[in-house]
């Protein structure tokens, strides 16, 4: 572990989870970006960047770009803090369910074709299941469909609680 001087060690003491904090990318690893917050290092971990899912950090960050995050854990004994920014953001089932209901048409981009079905991204962080037994109704398979095809749906099924979405073809 790096040793941190008495100044940094008091500064993360006055942070404090849900505080909103403006940090520097300074470098990326596999998992997580590391920011500067003030004089000391935090970690954002890709899954907190946004609510569409993050495998790349270098490809929605940049090296010196400063954002606004705001403190998730601040571990005070070992001196480490991880901070969000999709946190900051509204969450995407507010606009989506304002937007759509169950009958509703929806526009989709196929996103990844599966064995039990084909998931389409349908507004950003949100993303539907077309079921195979719904694709064979209209003798289909999963492999008709391509990434990144656009089709017309409907929305089947929304269940709040689980945040999942049933689709149909629209006939």
């Amino acid at each position: 572990m790096r040793k941190l001087s008495d100044n940094q060690k008091r500064f993360i003491k006055t942070l404090k989870p849900g505080q909103v904090v403006n940090a520097k990318i300074m470098s990326f690893s596999p998992h997580g970006t590391f920011v500067k917050i003030g004089i000391v290092n935090g970690l954002l971990r890709n899954s907190d960047i946004s609510h569409d899912p993050v495998h790349d950090a270098e490809e929605v960050l940049a090296i010196n770009q400063r954002r606004d995050v705001v403190i998730l854990k601040v571990d005070y004994e070992n001196y480490t803090v991880q901070v969000g920014i999709k946190q900051l953001l509204t969450d995407p089932w507010t606009k989506f369910l304002a937007k759509y209901k169950v009958g509703s048409g929806v526009v989709a981009t196929v996103k990844n074709i599966m064995e039990y079905g084909v998931f389409f991204h349908l507004i950003p962080g949100i993303s539907g299941l077309l079921h195979n037994s719904e694709i064979k109704k209209h003798n289909l398979l999963p492999s008709s469909f391509e990434v990144d095809e656009v089709h017309q749906l409907l929305i089947k099924n929304i269940d709040e609680e689980t945040r999942k979405i049933e689709l149909e073809i629209e006939t």
